[in-house]
């Protein structure tokens, strides 16, 4: 894959992008889209760190800027929020629906969270975790023997 340094925009005027309090040096296409059909994009920054966004989500926080976490959280949320405004009139949600539709669209994000924690832990439902396999995962993530609390199967006493 190409890395796009800088656009030519970019490069005449010299401009540096930030997103949030990082440097952009680049950024380059994975080979993969989002469901909905953007690219997704690999960014390089400065600091020799990298990130895999959408495209669509590039565009949308990248800027001329720093901006620190909530700033950049507040800039993300406005643009969501606008596109999501924009569907509730395409369809003509009336007043009443709005809440009904937004709480809908929380129970779907939720839902998905909850299907691929349990695939991830193996298992149907929540329920049928065990504090095991958590601590397991926590120990993978770790990749130092040790639990997060020091305690437990890990112990040295």
């Amino acid at each position: 894959m190409k890395t796009v340094l800088l656009t030519t925009f970019q490069q005449i005027n010299k401009m540096i992008n930030y997103i949030g309090e990082k440097e952009v040096k680049g950024f380059s296409e994975t080979g993969d889209r989002t469901p909905g059909g953007s690219t997704m994009v690999k960014v390089e920054y400065v600091d020799g760190s990298s990130d895999v966004m959408s495209h669509t989500r590039y565009l949308t926080v990248v800027g001329e800027e720093k901006l620190d976490a909530t700033q950049l959280r507040d800039k993300l949320a406005k643009r969501v929020a606008s596109m999501i405004y924009g569907v509730l009139h395409e369809y003509d949600v009336k007043l009443g629906e709005v809440d009904f539709v937004l709480d809908n669209v929380a129970t779907l994000v939720n839902g998905a969270i909850e299907r691929a924690t349990n695939h991830k832990f193996g298992v149907e439902y929540a329920d049928q975790r065990t504090l095991i396999m958590i601590n397991n995962i926590l120990l993978e993530a770790n990749n130092d023997g040790a639990s997060p609390t020091g305690s437990g199967s890990d112990s040295k006493n």
